[in-house]
């Protein structure tokens, strides 16, 4: 019952600030990128053609950690 009402306490005191947070992103005016969200899988090097292989390993069933080596 004690788990309950913590739970309870907890959910009631940052339900609003939860609510009311601002979920867009935080971008410097001087950024040179912006933000891209993916559904299934991302990549992200420093250089391009490293990208493009993880995510042809990523394509071909691979997991993170194969597309990471």
């Amino acid at each position: 019952m004690h788990r309950f009402r913590l739970a309870t306490f907890v959910l009631l005191v940052f339900a609003p600030a939860l609510a009311a947070a601002d979920t867009t992103p935080i971008i410097s005016p001087f950024a040179t990128a912006r933000p891209v969200v993916a559904r299934h899988g991302m990549v992200v090097t420093q250089e391009a053609t490293a990208s493009r292989v993880g995510l042809d390993v990523l394509r071909l069933g691979g997991n993170a950690v194969d597309a990471a080596v």
